[in-house]
């Protein structure tokens, strides 16, 4: 949770958060990664992984959803309740960037960045997503850890499947 707010809040101020983060997060989250790929590798379970919070499952799976701050829902919000022309342009222009996880027009093009009433649902969405992955994965497992990294430009419908 807080890596997930720091790196949202730096976005929010024109800090690539991301990959600013990059190297506290995998010197945290690689071992563990590596340890549910050698266990999936070895033939067991997604239910069972040993590590099921870790960075990749938690944050990419659930929290990021077209990218940083889970913009992807914030084009689809736009799509349907905006009546904002320069709102539908950028959100039409950012679409299928956003599909596959990249959301800077989003970020710099609407703006998120340095704008107070778009910075909290942006750093607040991911946090809510990632109890609720947490939630179905760890304290109410109704479905299997996406313990299985994929690079991170993969469009979300894909890793579901």
């Amino acid at each position: 949770m807080i890596l997930a707010f720091l790196q949202t809040t730096l976005f929010a101020i024109g800090i690539h958060g991301p990959n600013t983060l990059n190297a506290v997060r995998s010197a945290i989250f690689t071992e563990q990664d590596l340890a549910n790929l050698d266990f999936i590798n070895q033939g067991g379970s997604l239910w069972d992984v040993p590590y099921k919070e870790t960075w990749g499952v938690l944050n990419d799976m659930f929290a990021n959803m077209g990218g940083t701050g889970m913009t992807l829902g914030l084009i689809i919000a736009i799509f349907i309740a905006s009546k904002r022309p320069e709102q539908r342009e950028i959100a039409k222009m950012s679409l299928v960037p956003g599909i596959f996880q990249i959301n800077e027009p989003m970020i710099f093009g609407l703006p998120i960045v340095l704008n107070p009433i778009m910075i909290i649902p942006f750093i607040l969405t991911p946090m809510v997503n990632i109890l609720v992955g947490y939630f179905v994965t760890v304290v109410w497992p109704i479905m299997p850890t996406p313990a299985i990294g994929v690079p991170w430009t993969t469009p979300e419908s894909l890793i579901s499947f």
